[in-house]
């Protein structure tokens, strides 16, 4: 079957946030919790959302009511963050030939308003007239409800999409929702295992049309 869409995942995969969500998780922590975290404490669960992060950190130490709470309070504040994201090298080349030659959308974790501030920060938010956000499923990565959901809008079957991903949760989403799936490694995801995409690539300028035709 003919892929006919390529769906980018955000943070990770076309801009680099890691290190804004990163400082503002260790900011809000420690006033809450007057826990200092260290980064490669928090980097462990790239992909996972702020609360799912807090809840693998600290386990039962706390309600999951106060991981929701600082979630939100996360969330917040990197609106306020902007200025620390940058594109991902290559990322801009790779959205603008897949968007030439397949329809393009975007899934994120992150929260729709998140995804608009953090698009307009790198001039991609332009490219993207298709984007999923936590705000429009219950469920999260690692669900694929929000893969399957990109799918119901593109009017597609799952394989004749292909998903660019950076973490396990997502890959996992990706799978279980039955698209293909390339995995992009980079410092931050050395530790997550990539067994499932049908390709991985150490830099998202390898994702061409002769990458995707070899897939199929």
């Amino acid at each position: 079957m003919k892929i006919k869409a390529v769906i980018f995942d955000m943070d990770g995969t076309i801009i680099n946030s890691e290190e804004m969500h990163t400082k503002t998780i260790q900011e809000v922590v420690e006033e809450e919790f007057g826990v200092k975290l260290s980064a490669e404490e928090i980097e462990k669960y790239v992909g996972f959302n702020y609360a799912k992060k807090l809840e693998k950190i600290f386990g039962d130490k706390y309600e999951k009511s106060e991981y929701q709470k600082l979630r939100f309070m996360i969330r917040n504040k990197t609106l306020k963050n902007t200025g620390l994201i940058k594109r991902v090298e290559n990322a801009k080349e790779v959205i603008e030939e897949m968007k030439k030659n397949f329809e393009i959308a975007l899934v994120t974790a992150s929260s729709r308003e998140q995804a608009g501030k953090f698009l307009e920060a790198v001039d991609f938010k332009k490219y993207f007239d298709l984007r999923i956000a936590s705000d429009d499923v219950k469920e999260t990565k690692p669900s694929p409800e929000c893969y399957l959901l990109a799918l119901k809008e593109l009017g597609l079957k799952p394989k004749e999409c292909l998903v660019l991903e950076d973490s396990e949760p997502g890959i996992k989403a990706a799978k279980e929702a039955g698209t293909y799936c390339i995995g992009i490694r980079h410092k931050y995801n050395s530790n997550q295992d990539f067994s499932r995409v049908d390709k991985i690539v150490d830099d998202i300028g390898e994702v061409d049309l002769e990458l995707i035709k070899s897939l199929q």
